[in-house]
């Protein structure tokens, strides 16, 4: 139902940012170009 979905999405949110890692970029080759980011967002939606 609904309700199951509704549940996960919210636990996954929230799961997400309890594990997240409070030192976000240590090193710049851990980062993402803005090319890379907008390459990785044209193949999602086409």
């Amino acid at each position: 139902s609904i309700f199951v979905h509704v549940f996960g999405a919210y636990f996954g949110l929230a799961a997400s940012y309890a594990l997240q890692r409070r030192h976000e970029v240590q090193s710049p080759k851990e980062s993402s170009s803005y090319a890379s980011d907008v390459f990785s967002m044209i193949g999602t939606l086409f």
